[in-house]
């Protein structure tokens, strides 16, 4: 169980535990003052009247301490709600702003040239874009990997250079082999990683101190929505013919990965 579940349940706890000992205190304060205004005995031939004003400043002194205790809790509850309502604004917004950048100053001009590029064979491009599961596997040492297993599916893998009057030229990979004679590339959107900065940022300044599994979790989350942005524009774009978005696998999204381990590619 995360902190995410736990803290729910612990503060309810906390919030029984002030109302039946506030409760108690002034329960039993109230009896105490009716067995001084009728004289009962009290056990022990304990004194009523000084009991009952001692009870009486500690009820009041708790019951003004969980007053307190219950407006920060509400004012940290208030501001916990707030905050996952701007991240979720924050996701939506940034993870839209990627897209578009990444369909209209990439994979939209990336794509038109290598159709041209392939003339009659034009129908037989396809351009895969590697959608991670988490923001790591796009570091360097992790697409290197990615590359590994590739070749070890029969692949071979060659970096191929793009130019299309861009002020950069711009990489992908051609992807050789396999039992399909479709013209293949793929690509990965490293753009997601400036992601990891803001996170970062966004999570450390918050005074409620998000779990460190927050990070991973909104991370996914902001890749969840951008995959679905990506979808939007590939579809307004009519791109979804050419363009495929892939797992870890090489299995396109839209299906589901195959069971045995050589890549959804090659069939």
């Amino acid at each position: 169980m995360n902190e995410a579940t736990t803290r729910p349940a612990r503060d309810r706890w906390l919030r029984r535990f002030h109302q039946v000992l506030v409760g108690t205190l002034w329960t039993a304060t109230f009896g105490v003052v009716c067995a001084w205004i009728f004289n009962i005995r009290m056990p022990g031939g304990a004194e009523p009247e000084p009991l009952a004003a001692l009870l009486g400043m500690i009820s009041t002194s708790v019951t003004w301490l969980y007053g307190v205790a219950a407006r920060r809790f509400e004012q940290n509850r208030q501001l916990l709600v707030e905050t996952r309502a701007e991240l979720e604004e924050e996701r939506f917004s940034l993870s839209h702003a990627l897209a578009y950048g990444y369909v209209h100053n990439f994979l939209e001009p990336a794509a038109t040239h290598l159709l041209e590029q392939a003339g009659n064979r034009a129908r037989e491009v396809k351009f895969y874009v590697y959608v991670p599961s988490d923001l790591t596997e796009l570091e360097p040492d992790a697409i290197k990997r990615t590359l590994v297993r590739m070749r070890e599916w029969g692949y071979e893998t060659r970096t191929l250079q793009l130019n299309f009057h861009q002020a950069r030229s711009r990489d992908v990979i051609t992807l050789l082999g396999g039992s399909s004679n479709e013209l293949r590339y793929l690509d990965f959107p490293t753009t997601l990683l400036t992601l990891r900065q803001l996170i970062e940022y966004r999570l450390e300044t918050r005074p409620d101190r998000f779990p460190a599994e927050a990070r991973r979790e909104l991370g996914q989350s902001y890749i969840a929505m951008f995959r679905k942005e990506l979808e939007r524009y590939l579809h307004t774009k009519v791109l979804t013919r050419t363009v495929v978005l892939v797992d870890r696998d090489l299995a396109p999204l839209a299906t589901p990965a195959p069971s045995s381990p050589s890549p959804a590619l090659s069939t």
